[in-house]
C-alpha cells in the first residue's frame, strides 16, 4: 500500500517536495512502471513483478542510530519492490536538488542503519550533477545506485509510454523544472565536445537552409491546396522544419501537415533520436467525422506503408494529431533539399493514393 496523497505535498524543503513528487509519479505510473523501475536499479538482474512497486514510504522522521554514540540516518524514502518470487527488495533513497552536495558520509551511514539490516536492500542515489557518480563509485559498493535526474528525465523522454503514463510523467518533468530543483548545472566532457563540434559546423543553420529551399522549390500543388504559403515551422510541437496549413480558417476544422525535424516533445521518441517526420492534423469536428469505416481502411493501409494514427488510437496526447510518418534521423542518409524533397514527395504520394484519405481530408 501506498502512503502518498499527490494533493498532499505539504513539504517545505525543495529536496522534500522533490522526492514527494517523484514517488507520486512512480506510484501513479501504470503499464510503465516495471521498465522504469528496471531502469532506476541499473538492470540489476531482479525478476520483478509485473506491477513491482509493492509499498512506498516517502520520507523518514528522524531516526535512532542502531547504535549508541553513532549518527542516525534518514533516506529520504523507501520503495518496497516485489519479485516474480513474492520476495521484496526494499530501495532507499538519497535525493539531492541543485543546492545539496551528496556525501560519502551520509550514504555510509544510509548502509549501516538501513541497507545492512535489511537482505537483498538497495540505496539509489539521485542528484542533478553528473559528477555524483565519482562520490557512489568511490564506495566500492554494488548496493549503491547513481542515476542523475537528466538520466532519468532522457529515460522518460525516450521511452513508449501509454497517453496515462506520459502526462503523468511530462507534469512531473515540467514541474520539477518549473521549480529548478534539479536543473542541469555541469557540463561533462562529451557535452564539451558537442558544444564545440556545433560551433564549427552549424547544424542547425545548414539544417534550414536545406528547409527554405524545399520550401521555395517543392511543387506543393501537385498534392495538397495550401490556404498560405509554407512557413518556418520554428519549433513549434517540437518540429524545426515546415508548416504547411491546408485550412486553418475554423479550428474545429482544422487541417494542417507538418514537415520537419522533430524533437519528441509529444509522440515518444525511438530510442531517444530525432526523427524527420510529417505530421498531419485534424480540428476536432473534423477528427469527429473521420471515424467511417472507409476513411478507417484508409488509415490501416497507411500503417501498412509505416503510417501512425491518432484517430482510434491514443499514440500522442495533443487531440489535433491525426496521423503521422517519421524515420529517426540516423537512417536519414542525408539532409538537403534534394533528399528532403524525394520523402516528402514519396510520403504525400502515399496520401493521395489513397482515395477516402483525399475525399474526407484533402478536399474538404
Amino acid at each position: 500500500m501506498s502512503e502518498l496523497n499527490v494533493f498532499r505535498n505539504h513539504y517545505a524543503a525543495a529536496e522534500n517536495r522533490l522526492t514527494y513528487d517523484f514517488l507520486c509519479m512512480l506510484d501513479l505510473m501504470a503499464d510503465g512502471q516495471a521498465a522504469f523501475v528496471q531502469f532506476l536499479i541499473g538492470g540489476r538482474e531482479i525478476e520483478l513483478s509485473e506491477k513491482p512497486v509493492d509499498q512506498i514510504r516517502p520520507l523518514f522522521a528522524f531516526a535512532k542510530a542502531p547504535n549508541p554514540g553513532e549518527e542516525a540516518s534518514n533516506p529520504d524514502g523507501c520503495v518496497r519492490l516485489r519479485r516474480k518470487d513474492g520476495g521484496i527488495v526494499p530501495i532507499f533513497l538519497e535525493v539531492k536538488t541543485h543546492r545539496c552536495l551528496l556525501t560519502a558520509d551520509q550514504l555510509q551511514r544510509h548502509l549501516v542503519c538501513h541497507v545492512d539490516r535489511e537482505p537483498g536492500a538497495l540505496l539509489l542515489a539521485i542528484t542533478p550533477r553528473p559528477s555524483d557518480r565519482k562520490v557512489v563509485q568511490a564506495l566500492n559498493d554494488n548496493r549503491v545506485i547513481f542515476v542523475s535526474w537528466q538520466q532519468i528525465a532522457d529515460h522518460l523522454a525516450a521511452t513508449r509510454l501509454t497517453v496515462s503514463d506520459r502526462k503523468i510523467a511530462n507534469q512531473f518533468l515540467n514541474h520539477a523544472r518549473e521549480e529548478r530543483e534539479f536543473m542541469q548545472t555541469e557540463l561533462e566532457k562529451e557535452d564539451i565536445s558537442l558544444i564545440i563540434a556545433n560551433h564549427r559546423r552549424r547544424p542547425d543553420l545548414r539544417a534550414r537552409g536545406a528547409f527554405d529551399l524545399l520550401m521555395a522549390e517543392f511543387p506543393f500543388e501537385r498534392y495538397v491546396h495550401l490556404q498560405d504559403e509554407p512557413y518556418d515551422a520554428k519549433g513549434r510541437w517540437g518540429c524545426r522544419g515546415l508548416d504547411l496549413p491546408i485550412d486553418a480558417r475554423d479550428e474545429a476544422m482544422l487541417r494542417w501537415m507538418q514537415f520537419g525535424i522533430y524533437d519528441g516533445s509529444e509522440v515518444s521518441l525511438i530510442d531517444d533520436m530525432p526523427e524527420l517526420a510529417l505530421f498531419i492534423d485534424a480540428g476536432p469536428k473534423l477528427k469527429a467525422s473521420l471515424k467511417l469505416p472507409e476513411f478507417l481502411e484508409a488509415i490501416r493501409k497507411l500503417e501498412a506503408l509505416g503510417w501512425e494514427e491518432n484517430l482510434t488510437k491514443q499514440n500522442s496526447p495533443n487531440a489535433m494529431r491525426l496521423l503521422w510518418w517519421r524515420q529517426p534521423l540516423d537512417q536519414v542518409r542525408e539532409i538537403n533539399s534534394g533528399a528532403l524533397a524525394g520523402v516528402l514527395e514519396q510520403r504525400l504520394r502515399e496520401l493521395v493514393n489513397e482515395p477516402r484519405f483525399v475525399q474526407h481530408y484533402l478536399r474538404v
